[in-house]
């Protein structure tokens, strides 16, 4: 059963808001006790629930509750020292419980505690009317539970909180037309209302505003942090202006060709947005966003990261061979560290701006050419002697705003998508795989220090000094490429200290959990049968349900059933369905996208990794 947000919920027996004795929960499910036969609602009343939409059916509920309920949950039941929790008498606000999540969760009989309670089987001791062995009572027949049912699923009060599509859009529209005219073909705009629709706490959505903020800030080439523009009172709607990121009106569009949840709904306002925009799509769902921009295509697209490091060094100014051969690079070696299995040698290359650029050189053993104690002077193409092998790289780099770009390369320097599994692995996805972009912004969490501490110990320049054979000048370049740490840790903790900044102006809590990665995360989750709706910007999932369970289409109706019977869809099976869906329920016209394979829906399986 469902809880109130952010609280506990009442008790269903105790006649008050809450309790005192640290059992509320357990009071939820187990107070509400001696039966609901018969609820005294007699309301031949003008209908109190919603409106004038339906009255008989609200006429008819409130005579079964008179019926099967009122007997302890009305008032002036003088065999009862309380009233149970909810009241359902004559009295009863059926429009106030409707809004009542501790109770009845508008638009969803499967997701509300009512519901949960009086359809549980004969045999539940939890099922209302209870039924005690000194005071039997028999539960509602099929005829009276599917009133109910359609009861709570017609409940509009859902449907009043809820921020549909429609409503940002004349948001967006009403944002444009404030705007100047000459300007308004640089807006864009993300939305939340999907996820304010799913009952998201206030939290959970500051977080997931964060990271919107933080991620758009992340792609961008702009000299300065720039946050989104909130366009309406919910906090569901955002603007952003492409030229504070460094983009052009392309790069937007390489995400709206590939965006797979587009209605159009045939409206005057969709069109007047075009028109100001100069688009045909001028927002995108910030969690789909959040997620097809933290990856490869769009990742390496929306900051133009070229096919080889050599291209990016140039393109940075950084010379890195040049650097290595003078000893002005500095480094630092572990035997294992972080989430990598063997070797990792961190390079840090000084900017001609200031900023920073780093490198790490990764490895799949640690025998033979693959030791970094033994030699530390590579990598392989650089001739020294000692010079190691590595397997791939991970690149960072400062972007002018203050915040951090990536890059994954393998050994011969070309652009990856991926790292291989043996070199270094991303505890937070289930199949351990590096993704450049998301991977990478949801581990450097405090920019390019390992830990809060921002203290970094190189383990390599004691052990290779002491390697025999080498020559006065390889010493040397030992001596200068590891410096002692009086000289590291001020470069080290500088860059972090750079990063931190450009957070603080983000305003990113520094104890506030990553908020890329938990929007990511919070897109891959499974449709629930309560999220459903939400998913597609409409009210009362049971009976989106209901109609799909009449579509022609077997694998709608089947998917139908799964949500019916309280199952979940995973996000890759709802996002290959969402047309045939939204065409089935006549939401809106679907618009053509092209598939994009990501590497988080599509991700190739991993052999039994042994560190």
């Amino acid at each position: 059963m469902q809880a109130r947000s952010g609280g506990n919920p009442r008790s269903w027996g105790d006649g008050q808001f809450g309790c005192t004795d640290g059992q509320v929960w357990h009071n939820f499910r187990m107070k509400w006790i001696s039966g609901l036969p018969g609820l005294a609602i007699a309301v031949w009343i003008a209908p109190l629930a919603f409106g004038q939409a339906n009255p008989p059916l609200d006429r008819r509920v409130q005579q079964l509750f008179e019926q099967r309920c009122a007997e302890c949950h009305g008032t002036g039941q003088a065999r009862l020292k309380r009233v149970r929790v909810p009241r359902l008498d004559a009295g009863t606000d059926l429009a106030a419980l409707a809004r009542d999540p501790d109770f009845v969760v508008a638009g969803s009989a499967l997701a509300s505690p009512l519901w949960q309670r009086i359809s549980a089987p004969a045999d539940d001791p939890n099922r209302m009317p209870a039924s005690p062995a000194t005071d039997p009572h028999s539960p509602l027949s099929a005829a009276e539970l599917a009133l109910v049912r359609e009861w709570i699923n017609r409940a509009p009060a859902a449907a009043s909180a809820l921020v549909s599509d429609r409503a940002v859009l004349h948001s967006i529209a009403q944002d444009l037309a404030a705007q100047p005219e000459d300007q308004r073909r640089y807006y864009r705009y993300l939305t939340l209302n999907n996820l304010v629709n799913a009952g998201e706490s206030d939290s959970r959505l500051e977080l997931y505003r964060t990271a919107l903020n933080k991620l758009i800030n992340s792609l961008s080439t702009g000299p300065r942090i720039v946050r989104l523009v909130p366009v309406n009172a919910s906090g569901s709607a955002y603007r952003l202006d492409l030229r504070d990121y460094g983009w052009g009106a392309e790069k937007w569009e390489l995400l709206t060709q590939a965006y797979p949840y587009g209605l159009q709904y045939n409206l005057e306002v969709e069109q007047s947005i075009a028109t100001m925009t100069g688009t045909e799509l001028a927002y995108l769902r910030g969690d789909w966003f959040t997620f097809a921009a933290s990856q490869p295509p769009f990742y390496h697209q929306l900051l133009d990261l070229p096919a080889t490091d050599r291209d990016l060094e140039e393109s940075l100014e950084v010379n890195v061979p040049k650097n290595i051969r003078e000893g002005t690079a500095r480094r630092a070696g572990f035997s294992k560290s972080g989430e990598t299995l063997s070797h990792r040698l961190l390079e840090r290359h000084p900017r001609h701006d200031g900023a920073y650029y780093w490198r790490s050189y990764d490895f799949e053993g640690s025998l033979g050419k693959r030791d970094l104690f033994s030699r530390p002077l590579g990598p392989v193409e650089m001739h020294y002697r000692f010079a190691f092998q590595h397997d791939g790289s991970e690149i960072l780099w400062s972007l002018p705003n203050g915040l951090q770009a990536y890059l994954l390369v393998d050994a011969k320097g070309n652009r990856l998508n991926r790292a291989s599994p043996f070199m270094i692995q991303d505890s937070a996805r289930r199949d351990t795989m590096v993704i450049n972009g998301i991977s990478c912004l949801r581990c450097h969490v405090q920019g390019i220090a390992l830990g809060p501490k921002m203290r970094i110990q190189d383990e390599i320049r004691t052990v290779s000094l002491k390697t025999w054979g080498m020559t006065d000048h390889e010493t040397k370049l030992v001596r200068d490429l590891y410096p002692v740490p009086a000289e590291f840790q001020p470069l080290y903790q500088g860059d972090a200290t750079r990063f931190q900044a450009a957070l603080q102006l983000l305003g990113v809590p520094a104890s506030a959990p990553e908020p890329i990665g938990a929007l990511f995360q919070r897109f891959l989750d499974d449709i629930t049968p309560e999220g459903f709706a939400a998913e597609l910007g409409q009210g009362g999932a049971a009976d989106l349900v209901r109609r799909l369970k009449q579509s022609a289409d077997p694998d709608l109706r089947n998917l139908a059933g799964r949500l019916e019977a309280g199952g979940a869809i995973g996000r890759q099976g709802f996002a290959l369905r969402f047309h045939r869906i939204a065409e089935e329920l006549q939401l809106g016209q679907v618009r053509n996208f092209s598939p994009v394979n990501f590497e988080e829906f599509y991700p190739t399986p991993v052999r039994q990794i042994v560190p």
